[in-house]
């Protein structure tokens, strides 16, 4: 198996992979192979992909590889992997005397930023990045993680509310012993690929005041805090920016017989 971005190759591939962020509808193949297989990819949300939708570009994917369970090559942020952990049971909550940590260097969109800023107003909620205060460990690595210690809690707030848009900074905060609050995917999306009990979504709650109260309970009981984390026992997470196995599923759907394979509808699939 071969991956090249060398275009002379376009006449014998059983492939061809369409960056969304790169997309140019002029520069597109003058030639398409019976059978070839031609890949939308994008690990972006919709609301973050410019995709021109209309005439022929809007039916010229017949496969699909992005975070979304629904496409034909799922390349998520995350996952989880089962284990066997004998060690002892340990209190997450020790040594984490503050509240809320979020670093964000987008402060697009509102809905997010106004969200933790009125959230800051019933529980501590300290912001680091360009919404907020400034870095203190300006990205040296054992500092962030003596700083991550500290905490119980990480908002893990996506830029988009889209359908299965789970990105990086939920792998990370649960990677880093701290419990999530989302906002993003649904609340059963993320059910479907979390650890069991791992996390707070803002939709389970039907006010501010009573994620807050939810919260500040488990800032003073280390027991409720803890089931939150009971999940490492037989669980471990793995924190992916671009899965290192995607090269080797594009290889393995290249190898596959072709056949004919109906071409999608992007405005109708990728919204």
């Amino acid at each position: 198996c071969k991956i090249t971005y060398d275009r002379s190759y376009l006449n014998t591939s059983s492939l061809v992979l369409f960056h969304s962020r790169d997309f140019n509808a002029k520069n597109l193949p003058d030639h398409r192979m019976q059978d070839q297989r031609f890949i939308f990819m994008s690990l972006e949300s919709p609301t973050n992909t410019w995709m021109p939708t209309h005439g022929s570009t809007n039916t010229m994917f017949n496969m699909t590889m992005t975070y979304m369970r629904s496409s034909d090559i799922v390349i998520p942020y995350g996952s989880v992997i089962k284990s066997n952990n004998t060690s002892p049971e340990v209190n997450y909550a020790k040594n984490k005397d503050k509240g809320i940590l979020w670093y964000v260097s987008n402060c697009s969109p509102k809905i997010r930023r106004n969200f933790a800023k009125d959230l800051s107003r019933l529980v501590d909620v300290d912001i680091f990045g360009g919404c907020g205060k400034r870095d203190p460990c300006k990205r040296n690595q054992a500092c962030l993680k003596k700083m991550m210690n500290r905490y119980r809690f990480y908002l893990a707030f996506e830029n988009s509310l889209c359908t299965d848009y789970i990105t990086e900074k939920f792998w990370k905060a649960l990677d880093s012993d701290m419990v999530p609050i989302v906002m993003g995917a649904s609340f059963e999306e993320y059910q479907k690929v979390a650890p069991p009990l791992s996390f707070i979504h803002v939709n389970q709650f039907t006010s501010l005041e009573e994620l807050s109260a939810h919260l500040i309970q488990l800032q003073h009981d280390d027991g409720a805090y803890n089931k939150y984390m009971a999940w490492k026992r037989n669980f471990t997470v793995k924190v992916r920016s671009f899965p290192q196995e995607a090269p080797c599923l594009l290889c393995s759907e290249a190898q596959q017989r072709a056949h004919k394979r109906p071409p999608y509808n992007l405005k109708e699939w990728w919204n």
